[in-house]
């Protein structure tokens, strides 16, 4: 996964604090017809980490890809 990240690499690659719950909501609803359609539901519990240190577009599409890929 580290070699795909290196490959991929664009754009700003600054470390940051990310809230993953406001970056699912963001991915939920770019989603969002495809959770519509397919009549998903979502569990979450972010008590033990809400927020990691990383680089914001790889946390992102990591999570966009499980989430698309779990509804599929």
């Amino acid at each position: 996964l580290s070699q795909v990240l290196h490959i991929k690499r664009v754009g700003n690659s600054t470390y940051e604090q990310v809230i993953l719950s406001k970056r699912v909501l963001r991915i939920k609803s770019a989603l969002k017809e495809l959770i519509i359609s397919s009549d998903t539901t979502f569990k979450e519990d972010y008590s033990q980490a809400d927020s990691i240190y990383t680089i914001p577009t790889y946390i992102e599409s990591i999570l966009y890809n499980l989430i698309a890929n779990a509804i599929k």
